[in-house]
């Protein structure tokens, strides 16, 4: 398992600044939809002065084991129509989760972070969300991987499994794990694992909101943090396939290629 230096563990467990949540606050575009509480970003940028100073004091508190109000933890869920579908059939609906925009705030503080490290925690065929890396490399790379086998006469199966699904089962004992085996310090599993408290939601069904739903599974929707978590969460299921010697892949030189991750697609060589 791929694992952060010692030094990196403590650099990312260091208290969030000021300078963190502005830049997060600065790059948050304005004029998206707030959350349950009704806040929108130009709310937060307005009243920046005041408001960011008590926040980063929260959020910081949080590593004493203080728990996000459940409040904030709330999410809105609207139904958006598929264009051409059948409105009386619940898989022609698309649902969007808006969540409060402090809580965006520090899951892009905490996204920010992470990202630099991302790519020597994840293996370089997995290109989705880390940083450096584009989904046309994959793509391309599948596609001169087949020209090669051809030209080479080797055996090749190619097997492409969507994983989107996936996105919104994750375990979040298994992150956890997952964190806690890349060397990730107590104080950032313990900034993320507050993002997964006592979470909830409300589906909005003909303008009416329904009670809340209590939520135990997957990433959230929405959060700029989710799709880090969840490439981090499929390295161990990856790192299986690798080293498995039933899947021999597909020679090129000394090296032998078994997968490719682009976006939400794998494809198994």
């Amino acid at each position: 398992t791929r694992r952060v230096s010692e030094q990196t563990s403590d650099l990312l467990d260091s208290p969030l600044t000021a300078e963190e949540l502005a830049q997060a606050l600065k790059s948050s575009k304005s004029g998206k939809s707030p959350g349950p509480d009704g806040l929108p970003i130009r709310y937060y940028k307005r009243l920046a002065p005041q408001l960011s100073p008590h926040l980063l004091l929260a959020l910081n508190e949080l590593t004493t084991g203080v728990p996000l109000p459940t409040q904030t933890l709330g999410a809105n869920i609207t139904l958006l129509p598929k264009e051409g579908k059948d409105l009386d059939c619940c898989a022609s609906y698309r649902p969007i989760s808006l969540l409060n925009c402090d809580l965006k705030q520090f899951a892009k503080v905490l996204a920010e972070r992470l990202k630099p490290f991302l790519p020597d925690l994840v293996h370089a065929d997995q290109v989705g969300f880390v940083s450096g890396r584009e989904a046309r490399d994959n793509t391309m790379r599948t596609l001169q991987l087949m020209h090669h086998a051809r030209r080479s006469s080797q055996d090749l199966a190619l097997l492409s499994t969507d994983v989107e699904k996936a996105f919104d089962r994750v375990d979040w004992d298994f992150i956890s794990s997952t964190l806690t085996h890349a060397g990730l310090g107590p104080n950032l599993r313990t900034w993320i694992g507050a993002l997964y408290g006592d979470t909830t939601a409300r589906v909005c069904i003909n303008g009416t909101f329904t009670a809340p739903l209590a939520i135990r599974n997957g990433t959230r929707q929405g959060c700029p943090l989710s799709p880090l978590l969840f490439v981090l969460t499929l390295e161990p299921f990856l790192t299986a396939i690798r080293t498995d010697p039933n899947i021999t892949g597909v020679e090129v030189g000394p090296a032998n290629i078994r997968l490719q991750h682009t976006l939400m697609i794998y494809y198994f060589l």
